[in-house]
């Protein structure tokens, strides 16, 4: 696991061209491919260790559709906040992407809780 992040850690740090899936650019070709392939293997080997609490799963699969429906706009107002306050940084823009998701989540599941059960099930 130490190896993957260290090859993870030298392709971003040596990917010198941005990267931005916005706007098309993907950086190196080969660190990107490489750096891609140690932050899938990470994520195989966190999901092999979660994988005794399905709840989080299910409640990620439950919203997947929610989160790439509006992940571009939490991340555009993460992106303005972070600009307004000097922080930017591609760290805090995730973090900041996940907080806004999950707040977005809550006020979609109460509002899903006002309509009648027939139309509910559609909502979900």
């Amino acid at each position: 696991m130490s190896a993957l992040m260290l090859l993870y850690v030298i392709c971003a740090k040596y990917n010198t061209e941005t990267v931005s899936f916005d706007n098309n650019l993907y950086g190196d070709a080969l660190f990107m491919f490489c750096g891609a392939l140690a932050a899938l293997a990470g994520l195989l080997h966190l999901s092999r260790i979660y994988l005794d609490r399905p709840n989080f799963f299910s409640w990620i699969g439950r919203h997947t559709i929610f989160i790439v429906g509006f992940d571009y706009f939490s991340g555009s107002i993460a992106e303005w906040v972070l600009n307004k306050v000097n922080l930017y940084y591609w760290l805090n823009l995730f973090v900041l992407k996940i907080i806004l998701l999950v707040i977005g989540i809550a006020i979609w599941n109460r509002i899903i809780k006002i309509f009648p059960k027939k139309i509910r099930v559609c909502l979900k």
